[in-house]
C-alpha cells in the first residue's frame, strides 16, 4: 500500500511539473527578460561569427575591449554620482557655515540683550524687595501702637541643636489669655533675633525655613499662617492672628522653625541664649528647655547675671541630654545663659 500511494503522488508531480512549464511559456516574458536573452544570443552568435571569418585570438581580443570599456562606462557613471553627491554635501556645508557665521555675529547682540533683560529684572526684584520691606516696617509699627498686655499662663522655648546646622530647630508653646480681659487678643507678635559671626543674617521673618504655626481651639488644632511684619531693633519679627480672639479662656498654640542658629557651639565650643521679658507681657511659667545632639562631650548651661541654673540633664531615648531652666513669674529683665562642650564625638555611638 505505501509504494502504490508514493507512484501515485510522483505521478501528479510529474503532471504538474509539465502543466506549469507550459503555462509559464504561455505567458508573455518581461522586456528586459527579453531583452537580455536575445542580446546574449546576439552577443554569442556574433561571436561565432566573427570565430569562423577572423579566429579565436582576435575574437578575445575584441571581447577583452569590450568588457573593458563596459567596465570604464560603469568606473565612470560611479565616479560621477559620487561627484553629484560630494558637491550636493559640499552645498549643504557652505550654508552651514553660512548659517553658524550668521549666528556668531548676532550672538554678542543677543547677549548683550539678554544682560540688559537681566538687570532690569533685577531692579524690577529689589524694587518688590524694598517695597515688601516697606510694608512689613509699616504693619509692625501699626502693630507697635496696637499692643495689648498678654498673659502667658506658659512659655516653653525648645531650642533643639542638632548635629549638623540643617538639624537646629526652635519651637515655642505657649497657653495664652488676654491680659485685659475686656480687650481680648486679636494677634500677638514672636521676634527673633540671631548673632555671632558664623550665624547667617536673617533680613525678614521670611527667611525662615520649615516655619509651622497652630492653635487649639474647641479640642481642635488650626493652622495659623504668620505675617511678617519687619524688624524692631536687631530682631525680625511677625504677627500672629488667632481666630477667634482669645478672651479670658486659655488658648494653646505654638510654633517653631528652622535656622543655623548653633553654628558657634558646633565651631567654637561655646554659645549664648538670651531671652527678654517685655512690660506688657506676663509670664506665670517661663520654661527654656536646651537639647545637646547625642555627640556632645559633657554639655553645661550657666546663667549669666542671673539665679536660674538648670536642673539636672535628662536623656531621651536618642541618648540626647535635656537641660531645663525654668523661671516663675519672671520680672521684666534681660536673662542669659552660656551653652559650652567639651567638644563632639564621631560616631558610631
Amino acid at each position: 500500500m505505501p509504494k502504490a500511494a508514493d507512484h501515485y503522488d510522483a505521478g501528479i508531480g510529474k503532471k504538474s511539473l509539465v502543466l506549469q512549464l507550459s503555462q509559464l511559456f504561455d505567458r508573455p516574458l518581461p522586456a528586459a527578460i527579453v531583452g537580455a536573452v536575445l542580446g546574449a544570443g546576439g552577443f554569442a552568435a556574433s561571436e561565432l561569427a566573427l570565430g569562423r571569418t577572423f579566429g579565436a585570438a582576435p575574437v578575445a581580443l575584441a571581447n577583452i575591449a569590450f568588457l573593458a570599456l563596459i567596465t570604464a562606462g560603469w568606473l565612470w557613471a560611479q565616479a560621477e554620482r559620487r561627484r553629484q553627491e560630494l558637491h550636493a554635501a559640499t552645498s549643504q556645508l557652505a550654508t552651514a557655515t553660512a548659517r553658524v557665521e550668521a549666528l556668531q555675529s548676532q550672538l554678542p547682540t543677543q547677549v548683550a540683550r539678554w544682560q540688559r533683560e537681566a538687570m532690569a529684572l533685577g531692579r524690577q526684584v529689589e524694587n518688590f524687595e524694598h517695597e515688601r520691606a516697606r510694608y512689613e516696617d509699616a504693619l509692625g509699627a501699626i502693630a507697635s501702637r496696637g499692643q495689648r498686655p498678654v498673659h502667658h499662663q506658659r512659655l516653653t522655648l525648645l531650642y533643639e541643636i542638632g548635629e549638623k546646622a540643617d538639624g537646629d530647630r526652635t519651637t515655642e508653646r505657649y497657653t495664652t489669655t488676654a491680659g485685659d480681659l475686656g480687650r481680648p487678643l486679636l494677634w500677638h507678635d514672636v521676634r527673633i533675633a540671631v548673632s555671632g559671626s558664623d550665624v547667617p543674617r536673617l533680613r525678614s521673618f521670611r527667611d525662615l525655613l520649615d516655619v509651622q504655626a497652630s492653635q487649639d481651639v474647641d479640642g481642635e488644632r488650626f493652622p495659623i499662617e504668620p505675617i511678617p511684619a519687619g524688624h524692631i531693633g536687631p530682631k525680625v519679627r511677625a504677627l500672629i492672628v488667632f481666630d477667634p480672639p482669645i478672651d479670658a479662656r486659655p488658648r494653646a498654640w505654638s510654633w517653631s522653625y528652622r535656622w543655623p542658629l548653633w553654628n558657634p557651639l558646633r565651631g567654637g565650643k561655646q554659645d549664648r541664649i538670651e531671652f527678654e521679658v517685655l512690660r506688657n507681657v506676663q509670664y506665670d511659667l517661663l520654661e527654656i528647655q536646651v537639647v545637646f545632639p547625642r555627640t556632645a562631650i559633657r554639655p553645661i548651661m550657666r546663667p549669666l547675671d542671673n539665679n536660674f541654673a538648670p536642673e539636672p540633664p535628662q536623656r531621651d531615648k536618642s541618648d540626647r541630654q535635656t537641660m531645663t531652666v525654668r523661671l516663675v513669674s519672671p520680672a521684666p529683665e534681660f536673662y542669659s545663659w552660656t551653652l559650652g562642650v567639651e567638644g563632639f564625638r564621631d560616631g558610631p555611638w
